[in-house]
């Protein structure tokens, strides 16, 4: 029999080398660990840490404090939440919850329990903008923008044969990471596309940052200097780093941050939570028990 665990682990956003050793900060075993396209997700900033747990039974939300270890519910509904992502007060965290087979963003502030509906069909909350006011998501394969005070959508991007799987919007909201899957290739593309809160220019005009890396999401830096990533670019799943220069284009190889070859854990994931001084994520661990059964057979002779 095998079964399998996911904790929350950090690492320094700039460690001395690959082999630097990632420090757990969950101890719970109800902690999805996802599925393929990572359905676990969590977001963080330097003092706080959220992430979804079915430790109650349901997916719900809950919240760490990194600097007191103390955990707290974010929401307890018997639908299931996940995808959680802290707005920059780092006080409200929006969130998908799956009901009914649609897929709707809440938001709710955080010590509160007390959440409001902000879409009924934007699928998963993806990046905020600086000021709190609106939130990247995808929905159906395209890009949207939702503007929390008017309840405006704006559709950035939808081509047809092109899967948008997540978008990361940079520091200084000049442009957007996108993780593509498109028919007319194998696997997933990453690019960087220009953003001026208006549908995205033609896909000819995107940068395209990694090829055949296999990459399901890309997490900007603090400063907008490199793109976070977990790639098989070796063969295992492990964690690199995309220097960018002058115009964003790539500059040199991506740089491996931590390899995860022993296959002791994994990273089940591919989210990311880079803050100015660390680096969050999940990874899984598998155990297994053998049993054995032996029968004796006693045969007696007169």
């Amino acid at each position: 029999s095998e079964s399998r665990n996911s904790h929350l682990y950090e690492l320094p956003r700039q460690p001395r080398n690959a082999a630097v050793e990632p420090v757990r900060l969950t101890n719970d075993l109800a902690l999805d660990v996802g599925f393929f396209r990572a359905l676990t997700r969590f977001s963080a900033d330097d003092d706080y840490l959220a992430f979804p747990s079915n430790r109650k039974g349901n997916a719900d939300i809950f919240v760490k404090n990194l600097g007191t270890g103390t955990e707290s519910p974010v929401t307890a509904n018997p639908e299931p939440e996940d995808q959680p992502l802290l707005a920059p007060d780092h006080a409200h965290i929006a969130y998908r919850c799956r009901e009914s087979g649609a897929s709707r963003i809440y938001l709710t502030q955080i010590g509160t329990q007390v959440a409001r509906k902000i879409c009924d069909d934007c699928g998963e909350p993806n990046s905020w903008t600086a000021d709190g006011r609106r939130l990247l998501y995808t929905s159906q394969g395209g890009l949207g923008l939702l503007d929390l005070e008017t309840g405006r959508k704006t559709e950035l991007a939808r081509i047809p044969g092109v899967t948008i799987r997540h978008a990361g919007l940079s520091p200084n909201e000049r442009q957007i990471a996108l993780t593509v899957e498109d028919s007319a290739h194998q696997g997933e593309r990453a690019f960087l596309a220009p953003f001026a809160g208006q549908p995205l220019p033609a896909e000819d005009q995107w940068i395209e940052v990694l090829k055949d890396f296999g990459v399901e999401s890309l997490h900007w830096s603090p400063d907008g200097s490199s793109l976070y990533f977990f790639s098989p670019k070796d063969d295992f799943r492990c964690l690199w780093r995309q220097d960018l220069g002058p115009g964003a284009l790539p500059k040199g190889e991506p740089a491996a941050i931590a390899h995860f070859h022993d296959n002791r854990r994994s990273p089940w994931s591919s989210w990311l939570a880079v803050t100015p001084n660390r680096i969050f994520f999940s990874l899984s661990s598998s155990s297994q028990n053998c049993y054995f059964t032996v029968v004796v057979a006693v045969a007696f002779t007169r």
